[in-house]
């Protein structure tokens, strides 16, 4: 709330919590950096071509990619959640306000 003019206006601001985000660039850092690391150094060593090598890293590189995928899915609808409930707020409050 501010005063402007000898009259009281509401403004929303929308901000996302460091530590959150921080937090949630650490996981997805640690996961895509675990997936590739995984991928070279596997594919450096000396049976690398036979199938069962090439079968695992396949495994391990979809299921990074699941890991990222689903990561990217909570965190869009979490945010799209927190969103709606502060704009609900923001509605209630100025609605009370006025």
């Amino acid at each position: 709330m501010q005063e402007h003019d000898g009259t009281m206006r509401l403004h929303c601001v929308k901000l996302m919590p460091w530590s959150s985000a921080l937090l949630t660039l650490l996981w997805f850092a640690v996961v895509s950096i675990g997936t590739l690391a995984f991928v070279v150094r596997f594919l450096a060593g000396d049976d690398a071509f036979s199938l069962g090598s090439l079968l695992l890293v396949l495994g391990v590189t979809g299921v990074g990619l699941l890991v990222l995928v689903f990561g990217l899915v909570t965190v869009s609808l979490a945010y799209r959640l927190e969103d709606q409930r502060l704009m609900e707020v923001y509605r209630e409050l100025r609605a009370a306000l006025t």
